[in-house]
């Protein structure tokens, strides 16, 4: 999937770490940053991080790499899914449950993460998924959305854009390409929300958040 976001020749597996790569620094250097330290290494690790929909556990297992030693939690609708993260990554959470309803208590996490989810849900689910990611996040804690960039989708020629469609039946005028998810984030009361691109095709939004005083 990688290999068409550089127009560099590379083989697959250098496209997916420079694609997978420069999403987990910018998460490390928002996390330091929410943590109020210059130095990463000054920074203090996570200690709970929650991977909502985290399909067949890749995702879990790269955000988890961002964070050596976290206890990292996969959660996704699908059992067969959960069933093949199990299996591939024994070492890593996998919990079956809903991303707008996790059924986790308040505060828990200090990293949500989202991962080619949004692209998936109707407008609204989004937006509670959202909402349920603010009430699991502990304060100072950070979010991260990495998912297609909508703008990029509305560039493609109208074939390209009506084949991706076929497949992907939530991105259309009204749901996924309506849905901005800083103004989303900031609306929940997330702060410092950032909105980047992570790479040709995909963005990476980053909010923190507010801190008890």
């Amino acid at each position: 999937m990688c290999l068409g976001y550089y127009q560099a020749e590379t083989t697959w597996e250098e496209a997916q770490e420079r694609f997978r790569g420069s999403a987990r620094v910018a998460i490390a250097d928002r996390w330091r940053q929410a943590q109020g330290v210059a130095e990463a290494v000054s920074a203090p690790p996570p200690t709970r991080l929650l991977d909502v929909g985290c399909s067949g556990g890749f995702s879990t297992r790269q955000m988890a790499d961002t964070f050596p030693g976290v206890r990292a939690t996969g959660l996704d609708l699908s059992p067969y899914y959960l069933a093949t993260a199990k299996s591939t990554y024994p070492d890593l959470e996998f919990t079956h449950g809903l991303a707008e309803a996790t059924g986790f208590e308040s505060g828990l996490f200090d990293v949500v993460t989202f991962n080619f989810l949004l692209h998936e849900l109707p407008r609204e689910v989004s937006i509670e998924a959202l909402r349920e990611a603010y009430r699991v996040l502990a304060p100072g804690g950070v979010i991260a959305v990495l998912d297609v960039d909508p703008m990029r989708l509305l560039e493609l020629p109208p074939f390209r854009r009506w084949a991706f469609q076929v497949t992907e039946p939530w991105c259309k005028d009204g749901e996924y390409y309506a849905l901005n998810v800083g103004e989303e984030l900031q609306k929940l009361g997330f702060v410092d929300v950032v909105s980047t691109s992570n790479d040709p095709v995909n963005s990476l939004v980053l909010a923190m958040k507010t801190k008890v005083s």
